[in-house]
């Protein structure tokens, strides 16, 4: 009997699809857990019950693992480099390449998929376990407890630097969240339902990488004591977003320089189907290219100041 291949084929995308949809229900979970857990040590009650007998004194130390001081410290370290690679480096990166890179390698489909998908495709599956297991690792530190604002926190910390980074960064890391569980059920490019996605899909992506960058930057000029050289790294923060913006400012224009120059050979020609304009897109790919790998060395500077 002869092994039906597109039946395997489809049999083992079901099941990875299955896996990864497993992964994100869990990170789900755990980030709903950790919001429902606050840090005061005490549960709030009515100011109009007698608060000598109905105050509910949590236990003062975790239920959890308790790390050492130093251990702790390098957790938070461990977990801020691996936000800093991902947020400056890979999911920028990834999302130009779904902006920018559709035009090139139209020829070329390895696996039935276009080039352009394949790279931002594998720098966000390569940026989720980074940021799963980060995540892990501060919520850890912090003894497994919220440390963003919450209802009955102390007013001087509601809305104080710690807090403000672990809300913008818990709203980045949801964005991510979502943006997987809506890419793994993405509607066929023939669907009515395909532009509403599209919409939905770079709208949660560019607001994550907003708060991302809020978060990061509020840890470089709030955290000082993690930082090797505290000025050096509130510089680097600041560049990498600023350099991103330049790299879609230039991508966007030579793009757009692209479409242009192709109708225009249309026009000169004729023809009426388009006809590649090489110096443009050339210069697009490696715009592309040379910007990613800045974003990394940036990152990878960034990283070295939290060792």
């Amino acid at each position: 009997a002869m092994l039906n291949v597109g039946n395997i084929r489809a049999a083992s995308s079901r099941s990875r699809i299955f896996l990864a949809k497993m992964l994100l229900l869990g990170s789900l979970i755990t980030l709903f857990v950790v919001f429902c857990v606050s840090t005061d040590g005490a549960v709030a009650v009515p100011e109009s019950i007698n608060a000598a007998s109905t105050t509910v004194t949590a236990p003062s130390s975790s239920p959890f693992i308790e790390f050492s001081t130093d251990t702790k410290l390098w957790m938070v370290r461990i977990h801020g480099i691996m936000m800093v690679i991902p947020w400056f480096s890979l999911i920028p990166s990834a999302m130009l390449a779904a902006r920018y890179l559709r035009i090139e390698w139209r020829a070329h489909k390895p696996g039935g998929l276009q080039i352009w998908f394949h790279i931002h495709r594998s720098l966000n599956w390569f940026s989720l376990p980074l940021l799963i297991v980060s995540t892990l690792l501060v919520i850890a530190a912090k003894g497994f407890k919220w440390t963003g604002p919450y209802p009955g926190k102390n007013p001087q910390k509601q809305f104080g630097p710690g807090s403000l980074h672990s809300l913008v960064g818990a709203i980045a890391l949801v964005g991510v969240v979502l943006q997987f569980v809506f890419a793994l059920n993405r509607p066929s490019p023939q669907s009515n339902n395909r532009p509403y996605f599209n919409l939905i899909h770079r709208s949660i992506g560019v607001i994550s990488q907003l708060f991302a960058v809020a978060a990061i930057i509020f840890a470089s000029t709030s955290f000082l004591k993690y930082w090797k050289y505290q000025v050096f790294a509130v510089v680097l923060t600041i560049i990498a977003p600023v350099l991103i913006l330049t790299t879609v400012i230039v991508l966007e224009l030579q793009s757009r320089r692209h479409v242009k120059s192709e109708i225009e050979e249309i026009e000169m020609s004729g023809q009426t189907s388009a006809i590649r304009v090489e110096s443009p897109t050339n210069n697009l790919k490696i715009t592309f290219f040379v910007c990613s790998l800045i974003f990394f060395v940036i990152s990878i500077a960034i990283s070295v100041q939290l060792i």
